[in-house]
């Protein structure tokens, strides 16, 4: 379940979403999904499938169709399974693993399991057929690669129809630990083409990173979240974190409002509310965060998720007005890798004094 927390001011309009869920029965948490752009367009998407926690996927095999001969119609891939265990060591032995598939195919036969040297697996690329028209036979996708986290490659035993598409990216977490596949089901007389795509989850091992920072809250943190939009005057504040156990649940801002023909700056600050994953209301106990913040401006009101943690962030920027009046940011996109946003940093420009000025330009958000 998400919630998208909007506030509308003037020169400023913020979606500041999605406030995520935490289950607290769950302990896996995606960072992100995989895919890749050469996937074919017949069938429907299965369930995504997860491997048990504190597990990744290690190997693969395939569900294979051979080739059917002139007269037949042929299929190719019809499944992929996942072998899930901890992450290989250098010794390269596998330990106790178990096996995952989302929807697969009614034809062909298993191949021989495949598995990484060591780590996990990454990133994957997809061999896929092209249409073939209307009269000859399409089998779609037909074999995959996958990149392990010690940059060892293992194909798979696929058929050869078609051409490899471009790498996926690599797994923003630990590795790949989720799967959901699009199949077409049996078309009778018709053509089958079963397996067309595939999409990959990410997952995390957490503390994976520490934050240490002379001045600054120290904190374990999975990841960053940031966007690509920020301008570029100002410089980097000090990174402040949430209070052990906390997470943002609800923000504020700093804006200044417009001056007319005076010198605008907008959104100078961020204010990030910190307290437990809430269940429903406003928090009875909850801590204020925020980095650099401009000279302008008053705060606004809180908002709060209705639920969850704050998870991801956009952020409405106004490019280089050249010799107009430059507001930088106005507005606060990328998901949270772990149970959401946890700390901030923001950059921000000091006063120009008889120059332009335009207070904050960039947020970073950190996770946890």
């Amino acid at each position: 379940m998400y919630f998208v927390l909007s506030v509308v001011l003037p020169l400023l309009m913020l979606s500041f979403g999605q406030c995520a869920v935490v289950n607290n029965t769950e302990t896996r948490i995606a960072s992100n999904t995989i895919s890749v752009l050469n996937g074919q367009i017949w069938g429907t998407w299965g369930v995504t499938q997860k491997c048990p926690s504190g597990t990744y996927a290690t190997g693969f095999s395939l569900l294979v169709e051979g080739n059917q001969g002139f007269w037949g119609d042929d299929t190719a891939l019809n499944g992929i399974a996942l072998y899930c265990s901890k992450p290989i060591g250098s010794n390269g032995i596998v330990g106790t693993y178990t096996t995952i598939k989302s929807s697969v195919g009614s034809w062909g036969s298993w191949t021989a399991n495949k598995f990484c040297p060591s780590g996990v697996l990454k990133a994957f690329q997809l061999q896929v057929e092209s249409y073939q028209g209307w009269y000859a036979d399409d089998t779609a996708a037909n074999n995959i690669r996958f990149s392990c986290t010690g940059n060892q490659v293992l194909q798979g035993l696929g058929m050869s129809w078609g051409s490899w598409g471009s790498w996926s990216p690599s797994c923003g977490g630990t590795g790949i630990c989720g799967i959901q596949t699009k199949v077409e089901s049996p078309q009778g007389a018709s053509d089958d083409t079963s397996l067309n795509d595939v999409i990959f989850n990410c997952f995390l091992s957490f503390g994976q990173f520490i934050m240490v920072s002379h001045g600054e809250t120290l904190r374990k943190y999975t990841g960053i979240i940031a966007v690509e939009n920020g301008q570029a005057w100002g410089s980097w504040g000090k990174r402040q974190m949430c209070p052990e156990g906390t997470f943002a649940t609800g923000f504020s801002l700093k804006v200044e409002r417009s001056v007319g023909d005076g010198d605008d700056t907008a959104l100078n600050g961020i204010a990030l509310h910190c307290s437990k994953p809430l269940l429903g209301g406003v928090p009875a106990h909850y801590t204020t965060i925020s980095s650099s913040v401009g000279s302008w401006g008053t705060w606004t009101h809180k908002n709060w998720c209705s639920i969850g943690v704050m998870h991801s962030f956009q952020l409405l920027v106004e490019s280089q007005q050249g010799h107009g009046d430059d507001t930088a940011a106005n507005n606060i996109s990328s998901n949270c890798p772990g149970t959401g946003i946890c700390g901030i940093q923001t950059k921000v420009e000091p006063p120009q004094g008889s120059g332009d000025d335009t207070a904050l330009n960039d947020v970073r958000f950190y996770c946890c």
